[in-house]
């Protein structure tokens, strides 16, 4: 990985994380700030500029450890449902993630103190690690996932999520935990060539996913976003004939949807045609048509065991 500029909070310039870090990584220059929000939350940043030059941040978390599951996000049927983000931002370049519509800044954020994390939550239900990036590309710099695994085990009551887009096939020698699902997000290529820039391909992804299964790790299937395109019938029925869904435990279904406030903040400086699409506005969440959607999601679901469904409502 490779940053121009570093920008360290004064409180992590000792932490021994923040060592580990930069002596995998290459960058010019080391930039000390009394606080990682001084250069995250700077007014007038252009998300999308940034995002191409990516400097790292590295910062101490404080507070707010956990956050309750979004309305927009699956809760999987468990009634405490959580997420935290040990990292913000991701260095993958979905033109549809709502990252770009809810931060402020395109650099990379990564909290040295994840032991306090593990402090702050052993006593919660269900918690996704990873909705504010993908640290599979992260894990040879970072190591986060291996350390969460590892958290984990000592706690069995806890379930975490770990969803990716990328292949990293190193995970996958470690002991596989019980209580831990990777979720794994699939795509037809067509749409991860034209919208999901910086992700694995769909054999990488299949291979990632096949590899993870045999060395006994529980997987998840997740067809989440739907994304509309001319001929997706055939994209999708095509992507679904490439992948044995008999062995995930279960299955994540939901078309394209975003708050209407990231939507906004993306379009100020985003040409993508996803982002500009003429979505419907519903209860403050833009998303497609509802007959195009019922229908997008409905014929995905034919091609799926319905008894391992969790659709998005």
């Amino acid at each position: 990985m490779k940053f121009n500029s570093v920008y360290i909070e004064s409180g992590a310039i000792k932490h021994k994380r923040t060592s580990e870090i930069l002596q995998k990584i290459d960058y010019k220059k080391i930039i000390e700030v009394d606080h990682y929000k001084d250069v995250f939350c700077r007014p007038r940043q252009n998300y999308y500029l940034q995002h191409k030059n990516q400097n790292l941040i590295l910062a101490v978390k404080h507070d707010n450890f956990l956050y309750p599951g979004a309305e927009v996000c699956q809760d999987f049927g468990y009634n405490k449902f959580y997420w935290c983000s040990s990292v913000m931002n991701c260095i993958c370049d979905c033109e549809y993630c709502y990252l770009k519509g809810m931060y402020p800044s395109g650099n990379l954020v990564v909290y040295v103190n994840l032991e306090d994390y593990f402090k702050n939550i052993h006593d919660k239900k269900y918690i996704c690690v990873s909705y504010d990036t993908d640290l599979f590309p992260l894990e040879s710099t970072l190591g986060y996932i291996e350390k969460w695994c590892d958290f984990a085990k000592s706690y069995p009551d806890i379930t975490l999520e770990i969803r990716t887009k990328c292949k990293n096939l190193s995970v996958w020698k470690m002991e596989a935990p019980t209580n831990v699902i990777f979720a794994f997000s699939v795509s037809p290529d067509s749409i991860i060539k034209m919208y999901e820039h910086k992700t694995s391909s769909l054999a990488a992804r299949i291979e990632n996913f096949e590899t993870a299964q045999n060395c006994g790790f529980r997987t998840r299937l997740c067809i989440d976003p739907i994304i509309y395109c001319a001929d997706w019938k055939e994209k999708y029925s095509e992507m679904m004939g490439k992948i044995d869904v008999s062995k995930f435990e279960d299955i994540s279904v939901g078309s394209f949807r975003i708050s209407q406030q990231y939507l906004k903040n993306m379009r100020k400086y985003s040409e993508s045609k996803l982002v500009n699409f003429p979505f419907k506005n519903v209860n403050g969440y833009y998303q497609y048509e509802p007959e195009l959607q019922a229908s997008m999601e409905e014929y995905v679901c034919s091609l799926l065991p319905r008894n391992k469904v969790f659709l998005w409502k």
